[in-house]
C-alpha cells in the first residue's frame, strides 16, 4: 500500500480530511475463482481536500505494478468509443490543422481503439504507451504500434531518443491514475515539439460532486480534477491550458488542451469561464467535499435497501456491466452472490471470472437470454441508452431494468420517453 501524506499537485502537507467512504479491492482485477475474489485485499477509501490548490484526492492506493500486472479494462469494449475516437480526431483536424504526417503519441493507450481512429483518418505515425502488458498485447495484435511502460519524464527521454518529438500527445483517463503528476506532465512537455499540443481527458470533479458520482471513486483514481487545479498543475510543469471541451464520456469529462508555455498559440477566453464558475459555486471550499462523502454514504445505504428488496422477491436478479463502477457499488453496498445471480459484460477478458470482493460470476452479455432474469441492474448507467436500445426486446416482454446512480430507480417506459429528464441518458448526446 502507498500512503500519500502531501498533496500530489502542490505538495501541501496540511490536507483536510473529507471522510472515509469504505474499503475496496483492486477494482479492475477479475479473479479466477469465487474464493480468490472474496479474499482479495482491500484498502480504505480515505478522501482529502487541499485548500491551497483545490485538489480532491485519495490518501492511499495499491502499488501501480500490482494494479496493472493483470488488467481487465480495454477501451474497445466501451460503448460509444468509436464515436468518441472520431470526435478526438476531429478536434485535431479542426482546432489545430493536424494531419497524416504529424506524430501522435497516446499515453495509457489501452488496446489502441482511439489510435485506430487516427489511423483510419490518415494519420501514418502513431505510438501507444500502455502500462498493462496484457492490454498492450491486444493493441499489438491489432496492428497498433504500442510499447509497454509507465510514462514519466525519464520515459519521455527514451521515447524522444527512439522516435523523436511529438506533434500531439493524448492522455485519456490516465492523469487521475498518476501519483507523480508534475513529473508526468514535465515528461509530456519534454516530448512535445515547440508548437505541439497536449490533450488530457479526465472526469470532471465538478460532475463528481454535483451528481454524487461515488462509483467513480476507487484506488486507481487518485485524483479528481477541477480546471483550476489543472491550470495550477500544468503551470508547475511548464504547460499552459489553451482550450477546453466538455464531453459525455465516463459520466462527464473535460478534454483540456495545453501547449508549452513559450508557444505562441492563442488561449481561449472560455478557460476563465470555468475558473469563475468553480469559484462561484463552492468548489474551493472544504465543506463541499465533506458533504459529498456524507451524501455518498446515504446513497450507498439506499442502494443496499433497494437491491435487498429486489432480491427478496425471489426472482433472478443480474447486473449489466462488470466495469469498475459496478465493483465500487457492489463492494461499498455489500452486494454479493447471495443477492445477485450474475453480472453480464461484453468484454471477453472478464468472461468466466468472478467480480473482485463480491465473488459474483461474470458471464458474456449474450447469456442474458439463458439466465432469463426478472430484474436487470444497469451498473453501466452512463451507457443506459445503448444498452436499452440493444435489449429493447427484453423491455417489451416485461423485464425490469433499474439504475442505482444517480438514485436507485426502475427505468420505466415513461422515463424512457422523457429521457432528457435524467442525467444518465446524456451518454448518447452529441
Amino acid at each position: 500500500m502507498i500512503t500519500y501524506k502531501t498533496c500530489r499537485v502542490c505538495s501541501n502537507p496540511h490536507l483536510d480530511f473529507s471522510g472515509h467512504l469504505g474499503n475496496l479491492p483492486q477494482i479492475n482485477y477479475c479473479s479466477k475463482s469465487e474464493n480468490e475474489a472474496k479474499q482479495l485485499k482491500k484498502l480504505p477509501i480515505n478522501l482529502y481536500f487541499c485548500e491551497h490548490c483545490y485538489h480532491f484526492q485519495l490518501g492511499e492506493s495499491f502499488e501501480p505494478e500490482e494494479t496493472f500486472r493483470t488488467y481487465s479494462y480495454a477501451t474497445q469494449y466501451t460503448p460509444s468509443i468509436k464515436k468518441h475516437g472520431e470526435r478526438v480526431v476531429g478536434w485535431f483536424h479542426q482546432k489545430y490543422s493536424m494531419g497524416g504526417k504529424d506524430f501522435v503519441v497516446e499515453l495509457a493507450s489501452s488496446d489502441g481503439a482511439i489510435l485506430h481512429s487516427f489511423i483510419i483518418n490518415g494519420f501514418q505515425n502513431v505510438l501507444g504507451i500502455e502500462p498493462a502488458r496484457n492490454i498492450a498485447r491486444i493493441a499489438q495484435k491489432n496492428g497498433i504500434k504500442t510499447e509497454t511502460g509507465f510514462f514519466s519524464r525519464e520515459y519521455a527521454r527514451k521515447t524522444i531518443r527512439k522516435h523523436g518529438y511529438a506533434d500531439f500527445v493524448l492522455a485519456r483517463n490516465v492523469l487521475a491514475h498518476v501519483p507523480e503528476t508534475v513529473d508526468f506532465l514535465q515528461g509530456v512537455r519534454d516530448l512535445l515539439k515547440p508548437d505541439g499540443i497536449f490533450c488530457v481527458e479526465t472526469p470532471y470533479g465538478r460532475n463528481l460532486i454535483d451528481y454524487t458520482e461515488f462509483d467513480s471513486v476507487y484506488h486507481e483514481h487518485l485524483s479528481y480534477y477541477l480546471v483550476s487545479t489543472l491550470k495550477y498543475l500544468m503551470g508547475r510543469a511548464g504547460l499552459e491550458i489553451v482550450d477546453i471541451e466538455e464531453t459525455n464520456i465516463h459520466t462527464g469529462s473535460i478534454a483540456v488542451f495545453a501547449k508549452r508555455t513559450e508557444s505562441s498559440r492563442p488561449v481561449s477566453p472560455r478557460i476563465n469561464n470555468f475558473l469563475e464558475e468553480e469559484s462561484k459555486n463552492g468548489y474551493f471550499k472544504k465543506d463541499t467535499y465533506r458533504t459529498f462523502v456524507a451524501t455518498a454514504k446515504k446513497h450507498i445505504k439506499s442502494i443496499q435497501l433497494y437491491v435487498s428488496a429486489l432480491a427478496k422477491q425471489g426472482k433472478p436478479l443480474i447486473g449489466y456491466g462488470a466495469a469498475a463502477k459496478a465493483n465500487v457499488i457492489i463492494n461499498l453496498a455489500g452486494i454479493n452472490s447471495s443477492l445477485m445471480n450474475v453480472i453480464v459484460d461484453r468484454n471477453p477478458i472478464k468472461h468466466n471470472t468472478w467480480a473482485p470482493g463480491s465473488g459474483i460470476p461474470i458471464k458474456p452479455s449474450q447469456e442474458i437470454h439463458e439466465i432469463n432474469p426478472e430484474h436487470i441492474i444497469l451498473f453501466a448507467w452512463n451507457f443506459a441508452d445503448e444498452i436499452l436500445q440493444e435489449n429493447g426486446h427484453l423491455l417489451r416482454v416485461g423485464k425490469k431494468f433499474h439504475v442505482l446512480i444517480p438514485k436507485p430507480m426502475r427505468i420505466t417506459p415513461e422515463i424512457i420517453q422523457k429521457k432528457g429528464s435524467f442525467k444518465f441518458y446524456r451518454s448518447l448526446e452529441t
